[in-house]
């Protein structure tokens, strides 16, 4: 079962790298997003409604794989990761988007798309090859 967990998360990758290698485009549409969502009328149109399906389920595909993996034998990667997305780069964002030029967002979720692109190798490398006992490994940082 495990094994089916990070192929999914290969895939996964995949996602990452689109969003790696072209930041400008996802910045571009992150702000058009929020430009139709809150514009009540514009919530009908078929721009907002392909921008929500291709930002909605990339995102909540590759943030469920994080949450799942809190309960993995390697969830302190995971849990370090979530910290770092949502205690850094959601408050980046919020602060970038609110800026007129793009490449302020762009810088923003290019060194996301990295971080969760070294996360997602280290995990399935960790997973198949490695087999470095985490948890231990942060018990022994501690004492």
């Amino acid at each position: 079962m495990t094994t089916i967990y990070y192929i999914l998360g290969i895939l996964l990758l995949f996602i990452e790298v689109s969003y790696f290698i072209n930041p400008t485009k996802k910045a571009v549409e992150t702000k058009r997003f929020r430009e139709l969502y809150e514009s009540e009328s514009a919530r009908e149109t078929k721009e907002y409604k392909r921008l929500l399906l291709e930002k909605g389920c990339g995102s909540f595909l590759v943030l469920g794989w994080f949450m799942t993996g809190l309960f993995t034998i390697q969830w302190p990667v995971f849990l370090i990761f979530l910290i770092l997305v949502f205690g850094v780069f959601a408050q980046l964002g919020k602060v970038t988007i609110k800026l007129k030029a793009d490449w302020p967002l762009a810088i923003s979720h290019w060194i996301s798309s990295l971080a969760s692109i070294i996360t997602i190798v280290f995990l399935i490398l960790n997973h198949f090859h490695l087999h470095i006992d985490i948890v231990k490994w942060f018990l022994n940082l501690t004492i």
